[in-house]
């Protein structure tokens, strides 16, 4: 399917700034893309937890229940709508405290009709920003760190349903720009979208410029569970579903055998760790925390291999090679993966010095 894309929205967020409220439009939920993801139909393997939960906040039925609302109920499926005869209503949570002080935040949510979203932070749970306008999987950047957050939601006739928000959470780091150039590296060989029956995205693709490399574990499936496309679309689904993102969040993936699968194309923004903007993200299957899965040679292999193109093709420097823990208090990518970071800086180096890519001696 053509790739369709939005352009580029940039929103620094200044909380002395009053900013005025801003609506998300009708965001349609793909009711068919999910439910040929859903976790009974063959060929999907049911997952949870992937990546693990520590940079995550998800909001659902409970939460809505437990919030003050005016003009708003829930369904039976647990959908937050609007109150019969009601045009409008709105939703104001509790304080939520974040797993961890934060200075970029990714909200996003799966619903239709016109909804509204606005969430404000504070450091310590008492002195508070402004209300700041959201928009789904637009990263905010915040001028300082917080720990608490709070939001508001505001539906609108007609037809108007939301199903779940989650809220991602990322710390900022200073960025090194890409210096593209030629080069005669070959792009890894892979199983495209189509290949492992990708679901459509749910809405429109924001571009960005590839900058830096982000290498996460899945955690959950461990390599011996993994199971090819079933696991990728298992993902995907756990994505889409669980986290409310428009698409499997990941650029990349990459079996323990070493085959190399392609998630969003790695020219949009992704979603797998905030701030994500100008991050490609590479997700390697097993859990390389102590002690448990090795990291095998055909996934490292693949690993340097990817690594190696997307650092010539969009002249990345190598200093821009992370781990999900680089922005979050999370283990991921595990030891077993992190502690190869500089190998594989040196590595992809040396592999661009003798293809005549960059000088000797860098």
């Amino acid at each position: 399917m053509p790739i369709r894309l939005r352009p580029v929205f940039t929103l620094p967020l200044i909380a002395a700034i009053c900013l005025s409220a801003c609506q998300s439009g009708p965001m349609p939920t793909n009711r068919a893309g999910l439910t040929a993801l859903g976790a009974a139909v063959a060929g999907v393997q049911a997952l949870k937890h992937v990546d693990g939960e520590g940079d995550m906040l998800r909001l659902g039925r409970e939460a809505f229940g437990a919030a003050q609302k005016q003009g708003l109920g829930l369904s039976s499926q647990g959908d937050l709508v609007l109150n019969a005869g009601q045009s409008s209503g709105q939703l104001t949570s509790p304080i939520l405290k974040a797993p961890y002080d934060f200075d970029a935040l990714m909200p996003a949510w799966n619903g239709s009709g016109q909804i509204e979203v606005l969430v404000r932070v504070s450091a310590d749970g008492k002195a508070w920003g402004g209300w700041l306008p959201a928009l789904p999987e637009r990263t905010m950047l915040l001028p300082k760190r917080a720990q608490f957050i709070q939001y508001q939601l505001r539906l609108s006739a007609p037809a108007t349903r939301l199903e779940g928000l989650s809220f991602q959470f990322g710390r900022k780091r200073p960025q090194v720009a890409a210096q593209r150039r030629s080069h005669p590296i070959p792009k890894p060989a892979l199983i495209d979208r189509a290949g492992w029956k990708a679901a459509p995205p749910k809405s429109d693709y924001t571009t960005h410029t590839p900058a830096a490399i982000v290498v996460h574990h899945t955690w959950l499936p461990r390599a011996s569970q993994y199971q090819q496309g079933a696991s990728i679309r298992g993902i995907q689904r756990y994505h889409m579903v669980d986290n409310k993102w428009m698409d499997i969040g990941y650029h990349f993936l990459i079996g323990p055998e070493g085959v190399i699968y392609q998630g969003r194309p790695e020219t949009v923004v992704g979603a797998h760790s905030t701030p994500n903007t100008n991050y490609i993200g590479i997700c390697v299957f097993g859990d390389f925390d102590p002690g448990q899965d090795p990291f095998t040679d055909a996934s490292r292999a693949a690993l340097l291999d990817l690594m190696t193109w997307l650092t010539a093709e969009y002249g990345i420097q190598t200093s821009e090679f992370y781990g999900h823990r680089d922005f979050s208090n999370k283990s991921c990518p595990g030891d077993g993966i992190y502690h190869h970071l500089q190998s594989f800086k040196d590595e992809v180096t040396r592999r661009l010095q003798d293809a005549g890519v960059l000088p000797k001696g860098r």
